[in-house]
């Protein structure tokens, strides 16, 4: 059983993050009673509930499980091949974000049934979606839409099915390593709802304009990332670090054919590999070839020519 005590290593930087001693006392006491009423919790090392709980003071984040913000959930590290402990963010508190940072003023986030009325226009700025509820049976869940109402006055909406969702859903490695074992150890099986909301709220993050303010927010979208595959952004910059890396040509070949099945956490360590193995920018080392590869090929056309 964990102890409020076991958390003194990082009270300090929790109040440094701009916690008050009395909300530390909280925090520490909500985590207390979700890690000791949760087995599979308990069960992990007392280093990742503890980093868990600095994410949730550096997100400006609760565990108060009225306000509906945070969780602390188990995840599982492909790397240790163990659980550890992870801040999960709920809907409300990816919302609360947004709107308490002055970064939208208003939000509608709904999910649509088959047998609601639903229409939608994204080039019409006043009205770009329209939904009436159905009475009684909504039928099945058609997917769920989101505007954003930004400080200038525009409105962004956002609309994904459930294919869509469901498609995000399949990148979560908690929900995989849940499938495969058969618990219900995610939100994505005990609180979908909720977890397709999150999920097309997480696309306006994109329309967001960079600077302060939103720095929060940008450690939160960096912690759920961790969860899911790997983004766009790495897959590009780790095909561009691919054309100047020091490494034999069937370890590229491989890292390309891979991009697609790689999570975050892995991309992030392919990024870091391969900065860690590039070629100098100066022809004496590389003879003026963008890449050892580069180079090898280089030299293979060489010979073929002087062959023929």
């Amino acid at each position: 059983m964990i102890t409020v005590k076991q958390f003194e290593p990082i009270k300090e930087k929790m109040i440094a993050a701009g916690l008050s001693e009395a909300a530390y006392n909280k925090e520490v006491s909500f985590a207390v009673q979700m890690v000791n009423q949760n087995s599979k919790l308990r069960e992990c090392p007392l280093g990742s509930i503890l980093k868990a709980m600095m994410n949730i003071a550096n997100c400006s984040l609760s565990l108060n499980p009225i306000m509906k913000q945070a969780f602390l959930e188990t995840r599982w590290n492909r790397f240790t091949k163990s659980n550890e402990c992870a801040m999960g963010v709920q809907y409300t508190g990816l919302a609360d974000l947004l709107l308490n940072q002055g970064l939208i003023t208003k939000l509608n986030t709904q999910w649509v049934y088959e047998n609601d009325e639903f229409e939608n226009n994204m080039a019409d700025e006043n009205m770009p979606i329209k939904h009436s509820r159905a009475w009684g049976n909504r039928g099945e869940k058609k997917g769920v839409y989101s505007i954003a109402y930004f400080r200038d006055g525009t409105k962004q909406p956002e609309i994904m099915t459930v294919d869509e969702i469901n498609k995000v859903r399949e990148r979560s490695t908690a929900y995989q390593y849940a499938i495969k074992n058969k618990k219900d150890a995610t939100p994505w099986i005990t609180d979908y709802d909720e977890m397709g909301r999150k999920t097309v709220l997480r696309r306006f993050y994109k329309y967001l304009p960079k600077g302060q303010g939103r720095e929060s927010l940008d450690k939160v979208i960096d912690i759920e990332n961790q969860d899911y595959g790997a983004n766009h952004s790495q897959k590009m910059y780790i095909s561009d670090l691919c054309k100047r890396a020091n490494l034999p040509l069937e370890k590229i070949e491989q890292i390309e054919s891979g991009l697609d099945r790689m999570t975050f956490d892995q991309a992030q360590q392919t990024i870091q590999h391969l900065k860690d193995n590039q070629v100098p920018d100066d022809p004496r080392y590389n003879g003026g070839a963008g890449s050892v590869t580069a180079m090898a090929q280089a030299a293979n056309s060489a010979v073929e020519k002087e062959r023929t």
